[in-house]
């Protein structure tokens, strides 16, 4: 049996081995250190659409199938990354972009069958399934009818092209050009800025960001154990999941947003503060079922500073941990104060190009806050 510190020692050993040939990769590729560590993971799992962000519209009205295709058509010719594939040369992912596109978007008529929703959720969940050609096509779409006046768009994207922010664009911008087939403006549309554009000109982070993260990864804790892991891992790897949906309700939200604008709570913004509390109480939970002092929660920065970028459909959201060691007698209020620190460490320094393999590898738990307004 090898004691707990060889095996230590080999794996930290091993895992300098990878990441020195993470980094040589890094150097060749043209993709962005986000899109190689996605890249990495798929390629790592190449039988499980570990990366599919399957997305699907319901369209209350009547629409004209063959404007619809048209303006479809119309977002592929505009958005370069729905014409984005990636090839490998000598084992080093390379991306580039079609001139055009010959894809034709499919309408799928289940309006004539017994229970048209049923059929049309099965159809969707036997597709989201589908393993995208990362040399072909990142995504695969098509327009279901469930009756005259009811339309579903389906969109499954690679997550190497796209984030959530991403998806909001692109469903404006098929909008916009769906009006402008109706009114036949259609070849006045508009291009949206380039993804690749951003990608070959990433500027390089300051060099105050790098060196925070490069401290941080010295000193990451262990992921979590939580409930029903038993230190194990899943023999083969499945994009399968379930979601469990909670409503705060209407008096919970409000003391939240009130407790948000207390001194205690209060920082640069109302969405900051409630984000902190948030992060506060995720970390009180998980110290609570696993015991561990020290503790990583990884957030989404979507590194949109700008605002042609904030226009730009493309990935650009990378994960960055924050953490807090947990102190005997810590009261709500004081691990608040902490966590209002790293929160505001990680705005100044989740920068984009800064991510790397070695920040959140075992980090295990995610909270993404996103702000919506109707």
């Amino acid at each position: 049996m090898v004691p707990d510190s060889q095996s230590k020692g080999q794996s930290k050993g091993q895992s300098k081995g990878l990441g020195q040939q993470i980094d040589t990769l890094a150097a060749k590729s043209n993709l962005t250190p986000g899109q190689l560590l996605l890249w990495l993971g798929q390629k790592l799992n190449p039988k499980a659409p570990l990366y599919n962000m399957v997305f699907s519209f319901t369209i209350q009205g009547e629409i004209d199938p063959a404007h619809f295709q048209r303006a479809f058509q119309a977002l592929v010719a505009h958005s370069d990354i729905l014409r984005l594939t990636i090839t490998e040369a000598d084992g080093v992912p390379q991306q580039t972009v079609a001139a055009t596109s010959n894809y034709l978007l499919p309408v799928i008529d289940f309006s004539t069958d017994i229970d048209p929703i049923q059929a049309s959720q099965t159809w969707m969940q036997q597709r989201s399934t589908c393993l995208l050609n990362l040399q072909d096509c990142l995504f695969d779409s098509a327009l279901l009818k469930l009756s005259s006046d009811r339309f579903i768009w389906y969109l499954n994207q690679h997550h190497l092209i796209t984030d959530n922010w991403s998806v909001s664009l692109l469903y404006r911008r098929l909008q916009e050009y769906y009006g402008q087939s109706l009114t036949g403006t259609l070849a006045t549309a508009a291009d949206l800025p380039a993804f690749l554009h951003y990608a070959e000109s990433e500027q390089q982070p300051a060099w105050q960001a790098i060196t925070h993260w490069q401290q941080k990864r010295e000193h990451i804790p262990s992921s979590v154990p939580l409930y029903g892991q038993n230190g194990q891992t899943a023999e083969v790897a499945t994009a399968r999941t379930e979601r469990t949906y909670f409503e705060l309700g209407p008096e919970r939200s409000e003391a939240l947003r009130a407790l948000a604008k207390t001194p205690e709570a209060r920082t640069l913004s109302i969405h900051q503060s409630q984000f902190n509390l948030f992060l506060t109480l995720v970390f009180a939970y998980l110290y609570r079922i696993s015991g561990s002092h020290k503790l990583a929660i990884a957030a989404p920065a979507h590194n949109r500073p700008t605002p042609v970028l904030k226009e730009t459909p493309g990935v650009f959201m990378e994960l960055f941990p924050l953490q807090v060691d947990i102190e005997p007698g810590e009261t709500f209020t004081s691990l608040l104060g902490k966590v209002a620190r790293e929160s505001m460490a990680f705005l100044r320094y989740a920068q984009s190009g800064v991510s790397h393999h070695g920040i959140s590898r075992d980090v295990n738990v995610v909270l993404s806050y996103i702000n919506v307004t109707f």
